[in-house]
């Protein structure tokens, strides 16, 4: 009787600690989606035009200038949302 004793008692409490609780089980966090404003494409803005549907050398120039500093922003914009996301 002693030798099962001695024999059941550590195999009950290998199967005891082997068996998964709360604190045991596998940890798999879920990632928070990406910001929608990390997935917004950066597109320049519309060229200006004359009413009557021409462009000259000065709303050529000033919508370069806008298109570029609009990229720069929506791309700064991007990344901080990016750097924010929890990875």
């Amino acid at each position: 009787m002693r030798k099962l004793l001695l024999a059941v008692l550590p195999a009950f409490l290998l199967i005891a600690c082997a068996a998964s609780t709360r604190s045991t089980l596998s940890y798999s966090p879920v990632i928070p989606p990406v910001p929608a404003e990390a997935k917004k494409p950066c597109t320049a803005t519309p060229m200006r035009r004359q009413p009557d549907g021409s462009a000259n050398s000065a709303d050529t120039e000033w919508s370069l200038r806008d298109a570029r500093a609009d990229l720069a922003l929506c791309d700064a914009r991007r990344g901080l949302a990016v750097d924010a996301w929890p990875r």
